[in-house]
């Protein structure tokens, strides 16, 4: 019995198709076309039901037809319905696999893949994408293989792991696809590139991909995705105000925003539609507009019987809404903290609370609430919830809020607590989500339930967040349970795995401790440059010094972030740029001139900001040659690294101009990297420490750590991605059993006991910088591992440049200066010698000044002439090579 025969009979009883798709079910319909328009029929028009029931129907009448399966698997799953469309998905790529039509069961694979990792279902993400992966490489077709590649691309992003990777990947897919390819491979590409840029905060990337992809969605007449797209535009746009002029092209934010809202209603996609509406509703300058976003928003929100999406979003206005009327506003949040919430909207509800408390002046309360919301944020940081560059910085936003109203009120100390609290976990957030649970928890059991609980936990706060009524107690239950799971959980980790755990956490040392540390000629200064969530903190610093604690402010972040790029992608070369962020950053600070060692706690844009090239004057010496110049990514990191020193009889070892296997170098850069000509040269210096030294093919990765370590240089190549710090690591030769990739989570992996550890390589400071996290790169992994000092640059390395600072830096060390006394001495000589601060001021010392590697001495005071005659070869030959 043919489809329309079955529909005939049955007369009434059963569904007939959408009007647009009729004339694609006739007698002998089968393939992908009649489902697929059956799809996009639901997609444009919102009757989900109306196209499961018919599709059903169809199904049901000719259980063969696998493309009609796959649209009713698609269909249920894109409705929420989980379990129904594991089982179709799975029927239709059984079907396909039996009918050999590869396309399909590609297809119905990659639709389990995506279903299983909306779920939470790891494993079977993999299985379902290795198979998909499998069936496409076999079939020989290359339109099918890139359709995978999208889908391993969408997978690589959601899981957040090399992102650098996966934007030029997600390009050079691009640019393969025609219009002929499927249309969700070329949404996919432009998708990842246009999120992924957005999460790198690539603006050329993400200013090319962005109208294209809403082009591809306007040609085929996606609502549904558009407004989903747009809502992204605006949510990059609020927090990059520079490109809403060229992107909107002259048009309003809020005014588009309510057309995106519009665009969502059209496309039957209420959630969007909501968000949307409250994201126009928290930047209007004007209150009634404000007001009647929120009302029309709360209108459509109640149609959803959402018991928690709608509160988290209220808890942002209970905020806002507190610059008109604090009254309000605290009442809004008051009512939201009555509820048994996700640990993310306690902490907004405590959050609106402090600022209406702010505004309505009542000092007493808001102190109440701050100490309320970091104790909800304490809680979160020690579950492990807290996953995402972009929510920490907001988290970071939020602990300056705190800390700027109490430094207001005077309280520097309790100021200094409320940003240590959240500036001490950066490496921890660095590498938390580099895997390195994997090589710190020897208990794989342990190990196995903490990542297990951890999702969980995250799932249960997500089911809470959209639960219904008549689910509620059962999703708070659930929750609640997830909580003192993971927290059991972390306990035994804190005690089997204390490395682990100092990773986890690290205490804040407080403000009297750090006093009691510095000598008469010492100071600290904590630079605090809230990102632009902030609710009304503004750019400050504190100075601390063994006598006193005194904060200034700083000029408009927007001015200071202008300047530093700048004056950093000048290399400092310019005096008076130098002499005036001086003035502008450290001035206030010393105004009698700088201390003779000073430790500098970076912010944002600062932790790119050569510090050693500044001046007091345009006509004085640079801050490098006139004072030892430490930094950290916290004060309590710095105190405690500074207790931390390397065994004086322990090993010193330097690694040169690494060959390496083009496979495998090849998999971590997209070309392979010139040799290091005088890397060998460079490394001479440290015969004076008695250094083993390892070039070419002896520089491999087997072995690199000694057992009793004090020094281990590498001249070599570093990857430092923009973001995932599991990505970065150093270029070794390969040696017996590795594959010369030493990688952050092989680094921390091992103990290097107070060694100090020198990255002559390219940026191997950097890093993608979070707010106040810090540079996300191979320096916070050294010191994980146990460095009491990193030595690392700032920019590009010139192979001249790192033999001449080599010879010099190392010649002082061998006086038995320290660390920082040898930096300040070879930056003094290469300035007073006449080299360019391209050459010498971008190198940072990140821990321990102290260190002395060769107590005593014995090398004579080292003349300037050898730094001469080091670089003349290179000024002849003109730009050597680099280490990028």
């Amino acid at each position: 019995m043919t489809l329309l025969a079955l529909l005939a009979s049955l007369a009434f009883a059963q569904p007939a198709p959408p009007e647009p798709c009729a004339d694609l079910f006739g007698p002998e319909a089968e393939g992908r076309d009649p489902g697929r328009c059956v799809y996009m029929y639901a997609r444009r028009s919102g009757d989900y039901d109306g196209a499961i029931a018919f599709m059903a129907t169809v199904v049901d009448a000719r259980p063969d037809w696998a493309w009609s399966r796959l649209t009713l698997g698609n269909l249920r799953m894109d409705h929420g319905e989980v379990d129904g469309a594991w089982t179709e998905l799975e029927r239709a790529a059984d079907a396909f696999r039996e009918a050999e039509i590869p396309k399909g069961e590609v297809f119905a694979r990659l639709n389990l893949t995506q279903l299983a990792g909306r779920n939470r279902r790891v494993e079977d993400v993999r299985e379902q994408l290795d198979r998909a992966v499998d069936v496409a490489t076999l079939s020989g077709d290359d339109s099918l293989q890139r359709i995978v590649l999208s889908q391993r691309l969408r997978t690589m992003w959601q899981h957040k792991r090399d992102l650098d990777l996966t934007l030029s990947r997600a390009q050079a897919l691009h640019e393969q696809l025609t219009p002929e390819d499927d249309y969700q491979t070329r949404l996919v590409a432009l998708h990842v590139m246009i999120q992924v840029a957005a999460e790198l905060q690539r603006d050329d990337v993400w200013l090319t991909a962005y109208p294209k992809l809403l082009t591809l969605l306007q040609e085929n007449d996606d609502a549904y995705a558009e407004s989903m797209v747009r809502t992204g535009i605006l949510q990059y746009l609020s927090a990059r105000p520079h490109l809403q002029e060229r992107v909107l092209d002259g048009r309003d934010f809020v005014e588009e925003a309510l057309a995106v809202a519009d665009l969502a209603r059209k496309g039957d996609n209420p959630w969007t539609e909501v968000d949307t509406l409250y994201r126009a509703a928290l930047v209007s300058d004007d209150e009634a507009t404000a007001r009647a976003f929120v009302e029309r928003a709360r209108k459509v929100g109640v149609s959803l019987e959402e018991a928690y999406y709608l509160p988290g979003l209220e808890a942002a206005w209970a905020a806002k809404l507190s610059e008109w009327d604090p009254e309000e506003g605290l009442a809004l949040a008051e009512s939201l903290g009555a509820l048994d919430a996700t640990l993310n909207l306690e902490s907004r509800a405590a959050k609106a609370r402090f600022v209406a408390h702010h505004r309505l002046g009542n000092r007493v309360e808001r102190a109440k609430e701050a100490e309320a919301f970091r104790s909800v944020a304490t809680e979160i940081f020690d579950l492990g919830v807290d996953n995402g560059r972009s929510w920490r910085a907001d988290w970071d936003a939020d602990f300056h809020d705190l800390a700027w109203v109490v430094a207001e009120d005077g309280d520097l100390a309790a100021a200094h607590e409320i940003l240590e609290s959240t500036r001490a976990q950066a490496v921890r957030s660095a590498l938390d989500r580099s895997d390195v649970s994997e090589v710190l928890i020897d208990d794989v059991a342990l190990r196995e339930r903490y990542q297990k609980a951890r999702t969980r936990l995250e799932g249960a706060e997500e089911d809470l967040g959209y639960a219904t009524e008549a689910d509620l107690a059962e999703a708070a239950a659930a929750l609640q349970a997830a909580r003192e799971e993971v927290a059991h959980i972390v306990d035994e980790l804190n005690t089997s795995a204390p490395e682990y755990a100092a990773l986890r956490r690290t205490k804040p040392v407080e403000l009297s401790a750090i006093q009691a540390r510095l000598g008469p000629d010492e100071a600290v200064v904590t630079f605090q440059l809230p990102v632009q969530s902030a609710e009304f903190a503004e750019p400050w610093a504190m100075v601390i010094r063994a006598d006193e604690v005194r904060s200034y402010p700083l000029p408009p972040l927007n001015q200071l972030d202008e300047r530093v790029r700048l004056f950093a992608g000048m290399h400092g070369v310019s005096g008076v740029a130098g002499a005036r962020l001086y003035d502008e950053l450290l001035g206030p600070a010393f105004p009698d001139g700088p201390p003779s060692k000073l430790t500098v706690i970076p912010e944002g844009p600062l932790y790119g900001l050569p510090f050693a090239a500044l001046r007091a004057t345009a006509e004085s010496p640079p801050l490098g040659a006139a004072a030892q110049v430490v930094q950290a990514p916290s004060v309590s990191l710095w105190a405690r690294w500074s207790e931390v020193e390397p065994a004086a009889d322990g090993a010193v070892v330097a690694f040169a101009d690494p060959t390496f296997g083009e496979d495998a170098v090849l998999l971590r850069v997209d070309k392979m990297p010139p040799r290091l000509d005088q890397a060998a040269a460079e490394v001479e210096a440290l015969r004076g420490l008695d250094a083993q030294i390892f070039v070419g093919a002896e520089a491999s990765e087997t072995g690199w750590l000694p057992t009793n370590p004090r020094l281990v240089h590498f001249a070599a190549h570093a990857v430092v991605p923009s973001h995932d710090p599991g990505s970065a690591g150093l270029l070794l030769a390969p040696g017996e059993g590795t594959d010369g990739w030493l990688s952050t989570g092989e680094i921390v992996a091992e103990d290097l006991n107070g060694a100090v550890v020198v990255l002559s390589a390219c940026q191997s400071a950097g890093g993608g910088v979070v707010g106040a996290q810090g540079p996300e790169g191979l320096a916070p992994a050294f010191q994980q591992a146990g460095a009491s000092a990193v030595l690392a640059t700032l920019w590009p390395l010139r192979d001249d440049h790192a033999r001449g600072f080599a010879v010099a830096f190392y010649g002082f060390v061998d006086q038995g200066q320290s660390l920082g006394q040898a930096l300040q001495s070879a930056q003094s000589l290469m300035h007073d010698a006449g080299h360019a601060p391209e050459g010498w001021a971008g190198i940072v010392l990140i821990g321990n000044p102290d260190v002395v590697l060769k107590p005593g001495g014995t090398a004579p005071t080292i003349p300037w002439w050898p730094l001469a005659v080091v670089f003349a070869g290179a000024i002849g030959l003109g730009i050597a090579r680099s280490r990028a």
